[in-house]
């Protein structure tokens, strides 16, 4: 479990502050050029900010604590998809499509890795370690629907690697649709 310092979280929040957007139609409305540069420059900042913080960890002196950008950047980028979505033209929504079929594959990629350790780990704590205990415990995991990810081991690493990269494609082509609709030009919302 990745934990934050209060810093950290500060920033975590600075990336999307849904609540300090304005969509009205006044002057003081943002828009949707605003919007993208603003959510664009935040995520921006966060990237360069560093990536490891240290933490006091009470009677046992000083802990190092990783935050996983990854993951944030992954979200922030989701974010985008939400903002941009309803400009998609037939090019993006492909792309889209595209990205979501990966990302479902690895997904179930994620799950049956995640099954194969857990039924491993389950393994190895008896002595007589043996494949058919191994297929035993693989089929208890699905049946059971039981799915232990745990995000320190190298299955995970993988996971995010390949999902941190999908994502950042998308991202790129949401670049190219930015420009091909002329997004960032300055007109707010209206009602």
């Amino acid at each position: 479990m990745v934990s934050y310092t209060k810093k950290q979280e500060e920033q975590v929040d600075e990336i999307i502050d849904e609540e300090s957007l304005n969509y009205s139609n006044s002057s003081s409305g943002l828009t949707p050029r605003d919007i993208i540069l603003s959510h664009i420059k935040k995520l921006s900042s966060f990237i360069f900010s560093g990536s490891i913080d240290t933490k006091k960890d009470g009677d046992k002196g000083l802990s190092i604590q990783k935050v996983d950008k990854r993951e944030i950047i992954i979200q922030a980028i989701d974010f985008t998809i939400a903002i941009l979505q309803p400009f998609y033209d037939e090019d993006m929504v492909n792309k889209q499509e595209d990205y979501n079929n990966k990302l479902n594959k690895l997904k179930d990629k994620l799950r049956e890795d995640s099954i194969i350790f857990s039924a491993y780990n389950k393994c190895s704590e008896d002595s007589n370690f043996d494949n058919k205990k191994l297929v035993e415990w693989i089929n208890f995991f699905e049946c059971q629907n039981l799915i232990m990810i745990d995000k320190e081991e190298s299955y995970y690493e993988e996971f995010i690697i390949e999902k941190f990269e999908l994502s950042m494609k998308l991202f790129q082509d949401m670049n190219f649709l930015l420009h091909r609709k002329n997004y960032l030009q300055d007109e707010e919302y209206s009602e």
